[in-house]
């Protein structure tokens, strides 16, 4: 973004965001929202509590099988998913350490429409 540019205004206490969602998705306990692409597995999606070297540790973590409706992850974090019916994401654990190729922070609405997708079970 450019710095002329706000992220969001606020008239008569509304606050308005930008229509592309580019604003980061909230943390929680100081973590971000990330998509990650494993080095020997799926991507996950969930809050990152370390990175390393390596490896990092996800709170809340879902296993992302398959996607569609966003054509790579780094689209998938931004704007999300436009077909949550065809995607297969796993139940969330509460804690995975995983190695990594690439960390994607979520958007507001990339989390959100990853967060809404249902968990797909055997």
């Amino acid at each position: 973004m450019s710095k002329n540019i706000p992220d969001s205004i606020t008239i008569n206490d509304t606050v308005y965001v930008l229509a592309n969602g580019a604003i980061p998705a909230p943390e929680v306990d100081g973590m971000p929202y990330v998509v990650v692409r494993s080095a020997t597995a799926s991507p996950f999606a969930g809050f990152l509590e370390s990175r390393e070297s390596t490896t990092v540790v996800l709170v809340q973590a879902r296993r992302i099988r398959r996607w569609y409706g966003a054509l790579d992850l780094s689209q998938l974090a931004t704007e999300g998913t436009k077909a949550p019916e065809k995607c297969q994401f796993g139940q969330p654990t509460l804690r995975v350490e995983i190695p990594w190729s690439e960390i994607h922070t979520c958007t507001i609405m990339g989390a959100s429409s990853i967060q809404a997708v249902p968990v797909t079970k055997a």
